[in-house]
Order: structure tokens, then sequence, then C-alpha cells
């Protein structure tokens, strides 16, 4: 590991980063004065995507479905959050945020057929959808109408490659990037770190099960 990196925090930040890296300079391609639309912003994954797309110069933009998240969402690395409760309130946020044009770029990490329809309200002309979530298979919830209207680009992930991984441990060792831990269990409470993870309205970051502990 690059000398300052403990072993938790790379092991926590090394596969969500990498993927995201993959995400951010891979598949998006994002560049200084982009705007990012991220859902799913609290889980490593989102924080992720948030500080690489902020170290590439972009704006970024989150989601949430509770507004007690906002705060810390900021804190990782958000311009600016919107709250999902009302999509219509949420659709009309986004747009003042980007005078009325819509963002370059959304990340889904949800697989919520909501937010993907949300987020095709919230897109700008030609602007880019990377769905990264297997969760759900049904149908996509909009239509080939939709993408010929605002010419969208639709984009997959399969995951991170070699130069990913390896930007990822360069940044860590360069203290650029780092994985909020929300909560760290041993072991022998994983039932307690589930049920953390299952009823918190204001989880934000990784739990970590430590099996040494």
């Amino acid at each position: 590991l690059p000398a300052g990196v403990d072993d938790v925090q790379a092991g926590v930040a090394l596969w969500p980063f990498s993927s995201s890296h993959r995400v951010v300079h891979g598949r998006l391609r994002v560049r200084r004065g982009d705007t990012v639309l991220v859902t799913g912003a609290s889980g490593g994954m989102g924080q992720a995507t948030m500080q690489l797309a902020k170290l590439a110069g972009a704006r970024v933009i989150a989601t949430t479905r509770h507004d007690v998240k906002a705060a810390t969402l900021r804190e990782l690395g958000a311009d600016a959050v919107v709250v999902t409760a009302d999509e219509d309130r949420a659709r009309e946020a986004v747009r003042k945020l980007t005078g009325g044009e819509g963002v370059d770029h959304a990340v889904d990490y949800t697989g919520n057929p909501d937010l993907l329809r949300f987020l095709t309200g919230t897109m700008r002309l030609g602007g880019t959808i990377v769905i990264t979530s297997e969760q759900g298979r049904e149908a996509l919830p909009f239509t080939a109408a939709d993408l010929i209207r605002l010419e969208l680009n639709l984009l997959g992930i399969r995951g991170a490659r070699m130069n990913d991984m390896l930007a990822v441990l360069k940044l860590l060792g360069e203290g650029r990037i780092k994985t909020r831990i929300a909560a760290r269990f041993p072991l022998a409470k994983v039932g307690e770190a589930h049920r953390l993870l299952e009823t918190s309205p204001d989880l934000v970051g990784r739990i970590v099960v430590l099996p040494w502990a």
C-alpha cells in the first residue's frame, strides 16, 4: 500500500473508487466545467464518483431521499444536494441549478425506476446517463422516443480495469481521496451492522465489519 494509507481505508476504497474512476474517466470522460448528477450519492460508489468528478473539475449535484443527509453530502464533495421526495420539485431544482439547460452527465447507483425516469427530465440535449446497477432487471422506464428527443447517450459499465486501480492507489497515497466510514463493527455484531444499514435514514458512508476484531 502507499505510505500513509491504512489497510481498512484501502480495502473499502479500492473497489468503489476504481469502478467510479472507470465511470468518470473511461465512460463519461468528464471535463472541467461539466455538471455531473449522482443518484445513490451516500453510498461508497456515489461518494467515490463525487470526489473523482470534482478532481476532474466538474460541478457535482447529489440526490437523496432524506434531507438529513444533505449537509454530509456537501462535506463529501457535492456542490448542491437535491432531495427527490417530490420528483417534480427536484427536477425543477436541477433545472434551476443548471440555468435551465440540464446536466451534462448523470450516474445512477440505485436501479430505482422512478429515479431513472427522473434523470431523463434533468439532462441537457446530448447528455449522457451511466447505469451501473443491476438491481432492476425490468425494462428501462423510458422509450426510444425519449432517447431521440433528448439525443440522449445511454452507457453501461462492466467494472474497473487495472489502470483504474493503479490511478486510485496513487490518489490514496497522495491523500486526495478518502472513503467516509460511517460505522465499524466486529464480526460478532454483523447483525447490528445489517440493521443499521437497513433502518438508518441518515446513514452516509460505508459500514465496515472487521473479522479480526
